[in-house]
Order: structure tokens, then C-alpha cells, then sequence
């Protein structure tokens, strides 16, 4: 089930970030963004849909996509 969020945090030289949803964060990777633009089109307060998913270090969200 796709959810909607927010990015809080992109960190643009470690390529990874966090979403905020429903007052929890969720860790996400560059290579789970779904743009052709990739981590360029990853800025914090971006609006994103996203698929949660558990994680070897707890849930992480994938299929991440910037809500135009």
C-alpha cells in the first residue's frame, strides 16, 4: 500500500535521507527514489508517496516518488 509523507532530512553526499509519517521517521536510500532525476529530486519539505517495508534495521521506505 503506497503511503504519502514528507522528507525531513536529505543527505545529498551520503545519498540517503528520512521521511516523516505520522510522527515517525523513516530511512530511505538514494536508490529507492523512483525519478529519473534520482537524489536531485530529493529536497526536505518535498511532498512523496513511498511503500514501507521492513528492513534489517527496522522499516524503511522504497518505491519513493516525489509528489508534483
Amino acid at each position: 500500500m503506497r503511503e504519502k509523507g514528507t522528507v525531513k532530512k536529505y543527505f545529498t553526499a551520503r545519498r540517503f535521507g528520512f521521511i516523516q509519517r505520522d510522527g515517525a521517521e523513516l530511512f530511505f536510500h538514494v536508490k529507492d527514489v523512483t525519478s529519473s532525476e534520482g537524489g536531485a529530486a530529493i529536497q526536505p519539505g518535498a511532498a512523496v508517496e513511498f511503500t514501507v517495508i521492513a528492513g534489517s534495521k527496522g522499516l524503511r521506505a522504497v518505491d519513493v516518488a516525489v509528489i508534483e
